[in-house]
């Protein structure tokens, strides 16, 4: 797709690393090697490398209570604040496009990226984690052997999927919302995402903030891949 931003040659070398450690690894430690090998950006880092500025920094509430007073959104990004909320149980979430002080369709600032909420189970189905590992490698692999161009610029691992973030090329974001809205639509449709989770307000899950929703099982979200310049 040409209005996406170029991969540069990580695409190369996780490729390599990936059909290396699949000959002869479980999914979970497939898994493992790409969260533990891959650069964990620090939140600051990631969010000073995604273009267009008015990142939209979402607190929600992630305990069973889904507390809305604990709802907060914030453009400016704070790690002290964040662990704050993390001890109030809410998740940690940024804005996939810019905004102008307030996360609302009426204030997009910028649209700069395509994106991809995908789940193979929810919170509290009766499946095993070896079966979530399983599919998750499963989809890794369909995102790396389409074509190179087509690799996420960056691939966030959850607890029950991935988060994707593809970025649109700079002379290509001006384009109108409805465009936009049928190209996320198709990705969305094609990798089976949520299709309650494609529009162009969404939040996704900011590494290394946990996922909170079950309070006795916090899940460290992380980087499976980035390709951020």
């Amino acid at each position: 797709m040409e209005r996406l931003a170029n991969i540069n040659g990580n695409y190369n070398e996780f490729l390599h690393r990936f059909l290396t450690v699949e000959k002869d690894k479980s999914p979970q430690e497939i898994l493992e090697v790409f969260r533990t090998t891959t650069p964990q950006l620090s939140p600051q880092d990631f969010l000073a490398r995604l273009p267009g500025g008015g990142t939209a920094i979402q607190f929600f509430d992630d305990s069973p209570e889904k507390d809305q007073r604990k709802a907060l959104c914030t453009f400016e990004f704070s790690d002290e604040f964040a662990n704050k909320k993390q001890e109030e149980a809410c998740g940690v979430y940024f804005s996939a496009n810019c905004f102008e002080k307030y996360r609302r369709k009426d204030n997009l600032k910028l649209i700069r990226s395509l994106f991809l909420d995908w789940d193979c189970a929810k919170q509290g189905d009766a499946i095993l984690q070896e079966e979530i590992d399983a599919q998750k490698v499963k989809m890794l692999r369909r995102l790396l052997l389409l074509e190179g161009t087509f690799l996420p610029h960056v691939i966030i691992d959850t607890p029950h999927g991935l988060h994707c973030l593809w970025l649109i090329n700079e002379d290509c974001r001006s384009f109108k919302l409805p465009e936009w809205e049928a190209y996320q639509n198709n990705l969305v449709l094609y990798f089976g995402g949520d299709i309650g989770a494609k529009d162009v307000t969404r939040v996704l899950r900011l590494p290394p903030y946990a996922h909170l929703k079950d309070p006795e099982k916090p899940y460290p979200i992380r980087f499976l891949y980035h390709d951020l310049s």
